[in-house]
Formats: C-alpha cells, structure tokens, sequence
C-alpha cells in the first residue's frame, strides 16, 4: 500500500517545508509579508516590523519527543549560532522560529521555549549550557562548539529570540488547515479543487526558488491575487482553466494522424506546424472538457449546448463566405475548395467564444480545440473542406468493400 510517508525523509522533508511556508503565509496578517524558501533558513518569512527565520522538523514517527539533547534542536540551534557570530541578523529584528512535529516534555528546553504560557529563556540557556558542556554526543559536537562560541550576552540574545512550535501539525494535518483558511469567499462545495490549483501553482513557484530559477520572495499579496483569480473561476459564470499551458507528448501527436480532423486539415494542406498547434488545442480542450465533467462543474448539457454555439457560428460563416464573388458557382473546382476550406481553418483559430460569460483571459484554446473535436466525430458536423464529408463517405466506402 502506498501512503504518504512511503517517500523518504528528506523528500518528506522538502515537501512539508513547501507545504508549511503556504500555510505560514496564508497564515499571515501582515500584508506587506513575503516568504523566502531555503534563504538563510528552511522557511523566512519578512515583513515591516520583523523577520521570521523558520527551522521545520518533520518526524515519520507519529510520537517523536524533542529532548534537552535532540539532533534538530541542536543542529537547529548551530545554524543561528552561526549567522549571529556572522552578524547576519539582528536579536532585535528577527524571531527564530522551531517548527517540529516532536512533543517537549515538561521543564525541557523545548517546553521553556515556547511562545506563550510556561516560557523562561534564562532556565532554557542553563540547560542548553549544561548539555553542551556533559554532552558526549560526537554527531553533536560540532553544534555545542558553536553555541559555546558565543559570548554570554549573544547566548542571551539567541535565547531569547528562539520560539519552539512543537507539536506542529505534520504534512498530512497541514491539507485541512490549509483549506480552512480559503473559507473567505470560494463555493464551499469547490474549496477541494481550488486547494489542488492552487497547490500545483504554489509547488511550481516553490520548485523555481530551490532550483535557483527565482530570487525573488513569494508576497502575501501575490498569493492572495493567484487565489481570488483560481476562486473567480468557480463562479456561476466562469470555469477553471487549467490547461492553457499544457502540451502532449510526441506519442500523442502520432496518435492523432489517423483522426478525422488530421484527414481534413491534410486535405487543405496545412503546413505541419499549423497542424501539431491544432493538436495541442485538441489535446487541451479534451483534457479540460473532461476534467470539467470529473469535478462535476458542467451545469445539465451546458457541453452539447456550448458545441451547438460552435457548429452554428461555423455554419454562419460559412454561408457567408458562400456568398462571396470568389467563391460562389465555382466550389465544383478543387483549387476554389481548397482555399475555401483554407479560410475557414483560418476563421475557426481565431474564434475565442468562451462556454460562459466571464472566462478568464486564456480560455480560447477551450473554443478553438472543441471545433477539432467536433471535426474528428464519425460524421463531423462541422469540417473545413466543402468536400470533406463526400470524401469521407467514398473513404468508408472502399473500407467496407
């Protein structure tokens, strides 16, 4: 069986670090606040009045206990030694933050450090003082140096900055907290596909910061922006689009030589490029049509009646073009038909009827790769080709023989 914590620690790790920086700014009040992943800590968060340098520990184990002598304090504790000796931030301007899945007990270091009740920085450095000093942990050694490298007063300063979450909520308890806080706005019964969008964008702008593709911080306020445009999708006068930068493999563009709509655009002889942009608007249209349908967006037959629209412009257009001098009494000459169908491939690229009133900005591709949809039926109801379906008919009928 696969679970969620079938990965490895530390790919456990980078994924709870992802998905706690979300929720930390989420999370936020300050406005003006940004994130940094794997700045001078696992997680930074900064605004006007403080920065917030965040070390996150996440346990397999489900009752892990943080120690006066446990590997993530200490380690977590060099880290900070180590950037106050190199005066890379200030006691008065920055909280160090622990984020663990671990539980202090009672009187440790973890328990004395937590934010509110209970909390006493000066027992906590006594006993963070005593451990370095009787410890006999060698994995450790290296953290006690730099702790015990500090003056009594940069002791202090540390000290008293160090904040301990434990307890904290583990990759799994982080999902439903993380939906609660879209409950400002968004359908109730849509908040689960809002969260998955919004989820793939917040990975892709996490994954561009780790591989070094961005400097730039995450703002709360562009993550509030990102999440109104994903909820505005789900009003009754929109849908989500999701597929605007989607492409097929190669295998699928192989796939499709032997369709209906591949048949006609050959007929026209529409250079390759033009071709493989007809599949990746197939490609998308099918898929988002589908993922529509999935997520039980698509109101009764909102589709059949959406491609109604799509064929009657098509027929529309075609009877006008009919009529134009350079067509009309000539469509029995195979040159004449070409180019007709020619202008009316081009016509439909260009078509950007959206299936509701208030699409977002990028919903053509839903508009033009539904007509290769229906150009690719049995029996289409719209083709290019003024031809196309007699063609289709001598085809079938050679097959049958």
């Amino acid at each position: 069986m696969n679970t969620p914590f079938s990965a490895g620690p530390q790919t456990l790790g980078y994924l709870y670090q992802a998905q706690h920086a979300l929720y930390a700014l989420l999370e936020e009040e300050r406005p003006e606040a940004t994130v940094v992943i794997e700045g001078l800590d696992d997680v930074s968060l900064d605004g006007a009045a403080y920065v917030e340098l965040q070390q996150l520990k996440h346990h397999v184990k489900s009752q892990a206990t943080l120690t006066d002598a446990s590997p993530e304090l200490w380690k977590t504790i060099r880290v900070w030694s180590t950037l106050l000796k190199a005066r890379q931030w200030k006691a008065s301007e920055v909280k160090l933050r622990l984020i663990t899945t671990a539980t202090a007990s009672d009187g440790t270091v973890g328990a004395l450090l937590r934010e509110k009740e209970g909390r006493d920085t000066d027992e906590a450095r006594r006993l963070l003082i005593a451990t370095a000093a009787t410890s006999t942990n060698e994995t450790l050694e290296k953290s006690f140096i730099a702790f015990k490298a500090l003056t009594p007063f940069e002791q202090k300063l540390l000290v008293e900055a160090i904040i301990v979450a434990d307890a904290a909520p583990n990759i799994q308890d982080l999902v439903p907290k993380i939906k609660k806080k879209l409950f400002f706005g968004p359908p109730v019964d849509k908040v689960d596909q809002i969260y998955n969008m919004l989820q793939g964008w917040w990975f892709d702008k996490v994954a561009a910061h780790l591989l070094g593709k961005s400097s730039q911080s995450i703002s709360q306020i562009e993550l509030r922006l990102k999440l109104e445009e994903i909820t505005s999708q789900f009003q009754r006068d929109s849908l989500p689009i999701e597929f605007a930068d989607k492409s097929p493999d190669e295998g699928y563009f192989t796939a499709q030589k032997t369709k209906n709509f591949w048949r006609q655009m050959e007929m026209l002889n529409i250079r390759t490029s033009r071709m493989r942009f007809a599949v990746v608007d197939y490609y998308r249209a099918f898929e988002q049509r589908t993922k529509w349908a999935k997520n039980t967006l698509l109101v009764d037959d909102e589709l059949d009646r959406y491609e109604g629209r799509l064929q009657e412009q098509w027929e529309r257009y075609v009877e006008e073009l009919l009529d134009d001098t350079e067509y009309s009494g000539k469509m029995d000459e195979a040159p004449v038909c070409v180019k007709f169908g020619q202008q009316v491939f081009k016509w439909m690229g260009s078509v950007k009827m959206p299936i509701r009133e208030r699409m977002p900005a990028n919903h053509e591709y839903v508009a033009q790769g539904s007509f290769h949809i229906l150009a690719d039926k049995p029996r289409p109801p719209v083709y290019w080709h003024p031809n196309f379906l007699e063609e289709l008919d001598k085809a079938l009928a050679v097959t049958a023989q």
